[in-house]
């Protein structure tokens, strides 16, 4: 799913879908036209079914909104819900049966410390925890078992001093706490990934320094 965005003509609600069973592209629409979103998806416990969730974001019109749009694949339905504070640019990832949206930029353009986090459980539920600083243009990775215990990492970033940050924050779902470690090195604008091993490291790579 490639979903929202901006194009020669404006801000676009199209989501273009490739179906990996035959390569065949069709398309679906966001509820409301938006760029800066955040996306990720969903897997039911103990089950084959996911969701595809659709956060946040700029409209039209400028300003940042907090509504999200969730898609159910096995069905062909789609919901609405909302993040708790209206924002975009927010880093996201998923530890299997748990969305989180984390930081980002609010409507005054500062940095957001808020890590809204999705799960299903007769629909789709939400619970609020906070980044140790608030921070934009960070980024996300997670690690997790087949039975979706693991951690969400939320990394680096621009704090609401202006200052480029090193800050790790570790989410445990063991606990539902929030943990506080450094980075070697401080950027924003960067990406990440995890890879499975013997010592589970999470990568952070292609930084701006």
């Amino acid at each position: 799913y490639f979903a929202g965005g901006l194009t020669q003509t404006g801000v676009t609600n199209i989501i273009d879908v490739i179906n990996m069973n035959n390569y065949q592209m069709t398309t679906l629409t966001l509820s409301v036209a938006r760029y800066g979103l955040a996306s990720s998806t969903l897997y039911y416990t103990n089950s084959r079914t996911s969701i595809a969730i659709f956060a946040g974001g700029v409209l039209a019109n400028g300003q940042p909104t907090n509504l999200v749009d969730y898609y159910n694949p096995d069905d062909n339905t789609w919901q609405t819900t909302t993040i708790s504070t209206a924002r975009y640019a927010m880093a996201s990832t998923t530890i299997y049966s748990q969305v989180f949206f984390a930081g980002g930029i609010n409507a005054d353009n500062s940095p957001s410390d808020v890590i809204d986090i999705f799960y299903y459980s007769n629909g789709l539920n939400r619970i609020i925890k906070k980044l140790s600083t608030p921070r934009k243009r960070l980024s996300a990775t997670s690690l997790f078992n087949s039975v979706g215990k693991g951690q969400a990492y939320f990394s680096g970033g621009i704090d609401n001093t202006n200052t480029v940050s090193n800050v790790l924050d570790v989410y445990y779902t063991f606990d539902g706490v929030v943990y506080a470690k450094t980075m070697p090195t401080r950027r924003y604008n960067f990406t990440s990934s995890s890879t499975i091993s013997f010592t589970n490291d999470a990568n952070f790579a292609y930084g701006k320094i």
